[in-house]
């Protein structure tokens, strides 16, 4: 009796692993994967709008395309709302590997704090895996939260072309090609 319980368990066993393994897939968990992370390189701002270069890193093993990133830009110590928006693209982001994206962000309102130099920005990235997973290409994963802050130069104190030629507000302009971590 008890040689046909542990056979029992065993057989079982084995199966839940299996079944949770394979679950995992289609709902976004991919083994041996790691989120990207956002990171600001510098930042400046003016009464009307910021201008944010920042290094998304992929420590992960699996090769990603970044496809949007939604946004939230807030200002001053007490870090009011000024502005939300979106960017969409298609920004490679080999395994291992860190791109720089540079975002124009306009502001909605006035600001309540016109002396202060401090932004916060915190969104959401979404991507999807090249590499792809048991034969699965371009599969959708998850997606990534970030919240991240800085002290922001002027406008003029920005270096002669960061970020310029963005195109439309919020258009992103890739200005690094990946680097090793």
């Amino acid at each position: 009796m008890t040689t046909c319980l542990i056979r029992f368990f065993r057989s079982h066993a084995a199966i839940g692993v299996l079944a949770l393994s394979l679950g995992g897939v289609p709902g976004g968990c991919v083994a041996n994967s790691s989120n990207p992370s956002v990171a600001v390189v510098a930042a400046w701002m003016d009464d009307h709008e910021a201008l944010v270069d920042l290094d998304v890193t992929n420590p992960g093993g699996r090769n990603l395309v970044v496809r949007e990133a939604a946004y939230e830009l807030s200002h001053g110590e007490a870090g009011f709302p000024v502005a939300e928006g979106h960017w969409r693209g298609d920004l490679p982001l080999d395994a291992g590997t860190r791109e720089r994206l540079s975002i124009r962000i306009p502001f909605t309102i006035d600001l309540l704090e016109p002396d202060s130099r401090r932004i916060h920005l915190n969104g959401v990235l979404r991507f999807r895996d090249r590499t792809g997973y048991l034969g699965l290409g371009f599969m959708d994963l998850t997606s990534t939260s970030f919240q991240v802050e800085a002290e922001a130069d002027t406008m003029e104190e920005a270096p002669s072309g960061a970020g310029r030629g963005a195109g439309a507000a919020g258009a992103p302009v890739v200005r690094a090609k990946a680097v090793r971590p």
